[in-house]
């Protein structure tokens, strides 16, 4: 927490005390209900939480756990669709993953997890949204997109914060694409729903193979996504090289020429990050920086390194520089 920004620090808190909130309102809401049907729903949404992609250009992943806990939503009560949502979240946080979370990254996922939840299970509920609409497909599309967004704000905002980045820009760049696989899990299940009051709640065993689907979509999806993104690496060093390679022609041009070029290069790039520039100005101003004095290449040597004063003829050849 000290390596983070006030902001940051003030942006945790209010998350995690508004999940907190949620948590206690959840758990007086606690009611009897189908014990097995709620240990079965739990169960794969654990087992789906390790089946997780990363989100580009982010530390936090995705899992289609999501599914199970739109089901729960509608099957069964706030507080165990909470505990569903809670202990998925914290699972997927921790399952397979590269780096151990932090007990505060624990506790953020814990308590966005819950806030998000316990938002989609209201709207789906509420007897204001039943006197617009009572249709359960409409209904959940709604609290999907409610989950959705509650979701992904909280996680976009801390990245914004920590990252100095505008948030709109990361969360359109980063996490909107997402909003489609949410909408597919809405379908799933209300479809699975339909099918709950003919065949009872023990053919979500079915879902699994479909909640696989999803994730093998991502994976596929996000591995394209990477190799596009490694090939465009690849041409932007290959083009920084080029351009090194022209600033050595022009350290040789001019000897005295390298740290005035090092120092330009990193003038410029303090500036870039005062300004807030984004990573491919980032990238381009760069460029710039090592060859602004490319000009010099078309100068004849003995007038570039001449001490003394130049003659009218020299300096207009100077002046190509």
């Amino acid at each position: 927490m000290s390596d983070l920004s006030k902001s940051a620090r003030v942006y945790i808190l209010a998350t995690v005390l508004f999940g907190l909130a949620c948590l206690v309102y959840s758990v007086k809401t606690w009611t009897p209900g189908p014990w097995a049907e709620f240990i079965w729903y739990l169960a794969c949404a654990l087992l789906s939480s390790k089946l997780k992609v990363t989100l580009p250009g982010m530390t936090g992943t995705l899992s289609p756990n999501f599914v199970f806990i739109l089901i729960g939503i509608i099957e069964l009560g706030l507080a165990q669709t909470v505990i569903i949502a809670c202990a998925s979240g914290v699972a997927q946080a921790i399952v397979t993953a590269k780096v151990r979370p932090s007990p505060m990254q624990l506790a953020f996922t814990f308590t966005s997890m819950a806030g998000s939840s316990t938002l989609a299970h209201l709207v789906y509920h509420s007897s204001l949204v039943h006197r617009q609409v009572s249709n359960v497909p409409f209904l959940l599309c709604l609290c999907s997109l409610v989950y959705f967004l509650a979701n992904t704000w909280s996680v976009g905002g801390i990245v914004a914060l920590t990252e100095r980045k505008a948030f709109w820009r990361l969360w359109m760049d980063r996490l909107f694409w997402t909003v489609p696989n949410y909408l597919a899990g809405a379908a799933i299940a209300a479809v699975h729903h339909g099918l709950v009051r003919y065949f009872g709640w023990q053919n979500s065993v079915l879902l699994l193979p479909v909640v696989y689907l999803i994730y093998r979509s991502y994976r596929l999806y996000l591995d394209r996504l990477e190799e596009e993104k490694r090939h465009v690496s690849e041409v932007a060093s290959l083009h920084l090289r080029t351009i090194k390679a022209l600033a050595l022609a022009i350290d040789a041009k001019d000897g005295t020429t390298s740290d005035h070029l090092r120092r330009v290069q990193v003038y410029a790039m303090g500036l870039a990050q005062d300004l807030g520039l984004d990573e491919q100005q980032a990238k381009a101003l760069e460029a710039a920086s090592l060859l602004h004095d490319i000009g010099k290449l078309a100068v004849p040597e003995h007038i570039i390194s001449k001490p003394g004063r130049l003659t009218p003829a020299e300096f207009k050849k100077m002046q190509i520089h």
